[in-house]
């Protein structure tokens, strides 16, 4: 079955985007087509360093998007500034959530099967100091 996670560090590049990566390995399965991933990032001021009063409503930031696997060793897209500016989202701690959605046969006369692949994992925003900038 095929596997794929976040890369633990999303860089923002110089022009302020962030490229949302990770590998994907199809373990041998034959990918009928181009696999969708979509994905969710999300930050809590908890992740941030930032201490919330007890019973205070908070507003989550999340960031969704959608990326495209199309062959070789990583799915990639990047996020425009823009985006990260309305989502709310900052350099730092956030949790990544994933599903991908592909088509495989194990051999050309076999029938397509659709499959999926979820996956949750804490990554950074920005640089790997931005995760220790962030601790409380």
């Amino acid at each position: 079955m095929p596997n794929t996670n976040f890369d633990d560090v999303l860089p923002i590049g110089r022009d302020g985007s962030l490229t949302v990566r990770g590998p994907f390995d199809p373990e041998g399965a034959k990918i009928v087509g181009d696999t969708l991933i979509r994905f969710i990032i999300v930050q809590t001021p908890q992740m941030l360093g930032m201490t919330v009063p007890p019973g205070e409503p908070v507003t989550v930031p999340v960031l969704e998007g959608p990326a495209f696997f199309k062959g070789g060793k990583k799915w990639s897209t990047k996020v425009s500034k823009t985006a990260l500016r309305r989502f709310k989202i900052k350099p730092g701690k956030a949790r990544a959530v994933g599903i991908a959605v592909l088509v495989t046969r194990a051999k050309e006369t076999d029938i397509p099967a659709v499959n999926t692949i979820t996956w949750c994992q804490d990554v950074t925003i920005g640089s790997a100091r931005a995760a220790t900038a962030t601790r409380p």
